[in-house]
């Protein structure tokens, strides 16, 4: 035989004697066609299928058996590579004929493939093995032989970068940053850095799938990035990464995302569960202030709410800002006394009013604008271990839009924007940063002159449902053109963003202070609701420098200021009553932050002792001086010339009070609702007369009146009909 195999349809010529007289070729059951035969030789026909066996020779009836084995095959050929590129680990499929018989597959470098133990005719399919170049694939089968026409292109391996994914809120942190946790509600960007190993790498799909806490699949989307994968990571560009913005609804605790990237046997996962924190919130109440020089100007309360957004740990969703009627406040802002005054007036209203709410009081501009003597804001330094504290803050108001800050995004940061940020900062517990020589500094900041550290900045407003935001180093070109670290806004180096440092301390206060408000919302509730017989006296006052202010007394039917637990206290109020009784009440004496002299304010509240001879603050056991204007026993205002008296009138919206301010220097009133809505509407009236507005008010309830001295306060009802 010419060759003892063929391809089916193909031939093969016999030789021998006598094979004219051969009746028929047979090749197992199946006939072969013979042509060209002679005595000597034939050329057999292969059927139409593969088919294997003993050639055998039918003569006169009889079978004849040769001693020839013919194997009649189906030819290995290639008519498709499928997918024409991949990266090592994912599949190829090598589509045509004969494939069943392939013994091999080798890649262009001669790198083999794993073949299945099972495969058909049409198709085979294996991975692309670790070292395979890319370029034409030769296939070897039992009979043939072949190098295909179309080459596979073996693709740059991909890497999700160490660090795995990144959460982007204010700053953007790698996962197993232990310092990262997500505000609740507030959406994130997931950053994803792919990489390639070697330049010219398409992209592959990426994507996202987000689930809840329960395991509840919450969404999948694609994320957007690059055309061509990086080589490296860059931590400042968005355009680097691969990109999805989860929506706030979705930042709960107990989320995981996980991020594919390529299909099928080839897809590399990630999976993490970002920390988020407990739910907190926000509510700001913006108060004009009405001076000598007319009414200050608020900003708007959605550019306050976007502001909040930006830098600060709360959700979009979590923040409310409202705005107040103006509050009076007398004298010049140009005095220093001026704004711890209004300072303790704000905080008197807020906690009659809203005493869960931070008020924030919008200054005029200051007229002493010295560099050693200007204020352009002043606030409380609340406790973070407690989250505890006076949230109350004066800023100036929106007239002052000079620039004062700069960043990489290009905001806006006006003055009074900044300094809003600044004293905001100081009611989320947050001390000065050292830089521009600020009194009362964290020593615990770990960046030198005051500077953010390096962690990405990423701007957004968080309200936008596809709008990524954007991501830049912690650097800008400042006021006077020099390029450089962007400076904290607790600093007085123009600053516009919180540290990381800063940020993670006033999360911390936020985490605190809502807690504090869960545990105990009906013990607080409850001391400011009770009325006694006689109702309570508030006493107020400021410390500076050892020595005792005290601001004018104040009448109530509930308790304003909540008790100091415990008995260890450095300052103790000590009230002497005219009878000679002795009250001593423990102090929390807050601190004030930029009020260039350290100083404190404090409030405390006792039921109505009766007529008070003296009142003294003790610090450390021992008294603290008071200025000799100050000194005049309490009991010996009853000399004072003529007589206590009081009147008023309630017409055409306008409530008309006369009192003898000889006896009786200040006045306070304020209206409780019928629902129980308290607004204050004065708090240091005087001279002996004032008529207020009282139209917008609704019709019933009551109005409370203090008349007071120092030391002493008596309580007026009025009722509103």
């Amino acid at each position: 035989m010419s060759d003892n195999s063929a391809v089916v349809g193909g031939s093969i010529v016999v030789t021998g004697t006598n094979l004219n007289l051969v009746d028929a070729f047979r090749l197992g059951d199946l006939a072969l066609a013979a042509s060209n035969r002679t005595p000597t030789s034939a050329t057999l026909t292969m059927p139409a299928t593969p088919a294997s066996g003993v050639l055998t020779m039918v003569v006169g009836g009889t079978s004849l058996s040769s001693d020839y084995r013919i194997d009649a095959y189906v030819a290995v050929a290639v008519t498709a590579i499928t997918p024409s590129a991949g990266p090592v680990g994912s599949r190829v499929t090598v589509s045509g004929r004969g494939l069943a018989g392939v013994t091999a597959v080798r890649f262009s470098n001669g790198v083999a493939a794993t073949l299945p133990a099972e495969r058909s005719d049409a198709s085979l399919s294996f991975p692309v093995p670790p070292g395979a170049a890319s370029g034409k694939l030769s296939l070897t089968g039992a009979y043939n032989a072949l190098t295909t026409d179309a080459a596979f292109d073996v693709l740059p391996a991909v890497t999700l970068a160490a660090g795995g994914l990144e959460f982007a809120q204010v700053f953007s942190r790698r996962a197993n940053d232990p310092q990262l946790l997500l505000t609740q509600d507030k959406a994130v960007v997931v950053r994803a850095a792919v990489l390639a190993a070697a330049p010219g790498r398409a992209s592959p799909a990426v994507s996202l799938s987000a689930y809840a806490g329960n395991g509840v699949l919450l969404g999948r989307m694609a994320m957007t990035g690059p055309a061509e994968l990086p080589l490296a990571r860059d931590d400042y560009r968005l355009d680097t990464t691969f990109n999805a913005l989860l929506q706030g609804a979705w930042v709960r605790p107990g989320l995981t995302v996980r991020v594919t990237v390529g299909e099928g046997a080839a897809a590399v996962t990630l999976d993490a569960t970002p920390p988020v924190a407990a739910a907190t919130a926000i509510r700001i109440v913006l108060v004009p202030l009405r001076t000598p020089s007319g009414v200050t100007v608020s900003p708007s309360m959605d550019s306050v709410n976007e502001q909040l957004a930006r830098i600060y740990p709360y959700a979009t969703s979590s923040i409310t800002v409202a705005q107040r009627q103006p509050l009076t406040v007398s004298g010049s802002s140009a005095d220093l006394s001026w704004w711890h005054n209004a300072l303790a007036e704000l905080e008197e209203v807020r906690k009659q009013e809203d005493p869960t709410a931070f008020y924030y009081g919008l200054a005029p501009t200051y007229t002493n604008p010295s560099a050693l003597t200007h204020t352009a804001g002043m606030a409380y330094l609340t406790d973070r271990d407690s989250g505890r504290g006076a949230t109350s803050a004066l800023g100036v108001d929106a007239t002052w839009r000079k620039p004062s800050a700069t960043d990489p995004f290009g905001n806006n940061w006006p003055l009074w924007l900044t300094v809003m940020l600044h004293e905001l900062g100081h009611n989320h517990s947050l001390k000065h940063v050292d830089c521009g020589a600020p009194e009362n500094v964290d020593t615990d900041y770990p960046y030198p002159n005051g500077d953010l550290g390096d962690l990405p900045l990423y701007d957004s407003v968080y309200r936008a449902t596809t709008y990524l935001g954007g991501l830049g180093a912690p650097r800008a070109v400042d006021l006077d053109g020099v390029s450089g670290k962007m400076k904290d806004v607790m600093s007085y180096c123009d600053g516009a963003w919180l540290s990381d440092f800063s940020y993670l301390r006033a999360q911390q206060f936020s985490l605190k202070r809502a807690q504090a408000q869960a545990q105990a919302p009906a013990r607080v509730m409850a001391k400011r609701t009770a009325a006694l017989a006689d109702g309570y006296l508030s006493i107020s006052g400021s410390i500076s420098r050892g020595a005792l202010l005290l601001r004018p007394a104040m009448a109530s039917s509930a308790r304003l200021h909540q008790e100091v637990a415990g008995q260890q206290h450095a300052y103790v109020l000590r009230v002497v009553t005219v009878a000679g009784q002795t009250f001593d009440q423990p102090l929390e004496a807050q601190l004030v932050a930029d009020s260039k002299v350290e100083t404190r304010h404090f409030w405390a509240s006792l039921p109505n002792p009766g007529p008070v001879a003296s009142i003294e603050v003790l610090y450390q056991g021992k008294p603290l001086a008071r200025p000799a204007a100050a000194q005049t026993p309490a009991g010996k205002r009853a000399a004072a010339p003529g007589v206590a008296s009081f009147d008023w009138t309630l017409e055409g919206g306008r409530l008309a009070l006369t009192w003898n301010a000889a006896v009786e220097p200040q006045a306070a009133v304020l209206h409780i609702g019928a629902n129980g809505q308290k607004t204050v509407l004065a708090n240091a009236l005087s001279g002996g007369s004032a008529a207020l507005d009282v139209s917008a008010l609704p019709v019933g309830g009551r109005f409370e009146v203090s008349l007071a001295t120092t030391s002493n306060a008596r309580l007026l009802s009025i009722p509103h009909h």
